[in-house]
């Protein structure tokens, strides 16, 4: 009975929403960066599906806001375009610093040169954006009796009977 109530499969949970972190406010982009820095590899690795996984409508601000901050519009957020963004916002706290891993984080982009809007994307979810996905991979995984990655009509009508 929980699974029928469930907005996912009633098809009334709407598409899924993106942070709306104002991402010219410094210090929220700093704690994601170091956040993201401090995450396990695996974690990491999660953020990144999830963010490659993500509709296009989605992206939209990310995109944007990643537009603005690649000045050399190469693709890519390098270090030092990461740091002009960090250090020219209009609300900087006064004696606020920079991450110091901000070249660590770089260091593991997919790309030497830095971050790509994906990447970029997996650096900026919330936490809460990462469970969800994760309670409906679980969810999907259950109903996947047989492992093949998709849901056939039995699979479903089996789940929905139950």
């Amino acid at each position: 009975h929980a699974l029928r109530a469930s907005p996912w499969l009633r098809g009334d949970g709407g598409p899924r929403r993106t942070s709306k972190m104002v991402l010219s406010d410094s210090a929220a982009f700093r704690d994601c960066l170091q956040r993201f820095q401090r995450s396990t590899a695996l974690h990491r690795a999660a953020r990144l599906v999830i963010a490659e996984e993500m509709p296009r409508s989605a992206l939209l601000d990310i995109e944007r806001t990643f537009r603005r901050f690649d000045v050399d519009r190469d693709g890519l957020l390098s270090a030092s375009e990461a740091r002009a963004a960090l250090s020219s916002s209009e609300v900087r706290e006064a004696g606020a610093e920079l991450p110091a891993e901000l070249d660590d984080l770089l260091a593991i982009a997919s790309s030497a040169e830095g971050l790509d809007v994906v990447e970029f994307a997996a650096v900026l979810m919330r936490e809460q954006e990462l469970q969800q996905h994760g309670n409906l991979l679980a969810a999907f995984r259950r109903l996947d009796a047989d492992d093949s990655g998709l849901l056939s009509r039995g699979e479903l009508a089996a789940a929905i009977a139950k």
